[in-house]
């Protein structure tokens, strides 16, 4: 995983909703940016999207909370 999605998955461990703005301020990247990684990572089922706002699935937080 990039750090890009590293900085990602941090900001919606969460567990809270993001948008994609609130995302790219957290993860200190371009929203357009943010908003291509972002699609690969819903391919993955690593996060999920509904009405503009951004959470981390289940598969998502148990892959962040894996220990290297």
């Amino acid at each position: 995983m990039t750090k890009l999605k590293k900085n990602i998955m941090n900001a919606l461990i969460t567990g809270e909703a993001l948008t994609v703005p609130e995302i790219a301020f957290a993860a200190l990247a371009y929203k357009e940016i943010v908003q291509e990684v972002l699609h690969e990572l819903d391919d993955q089922g690593l996060v999920t999207m509904r009405n503009g706002f951004y959470k981390a699935s289940a598969l998502g937080l148990a892959l962040s909370n894996k220990t290297d």
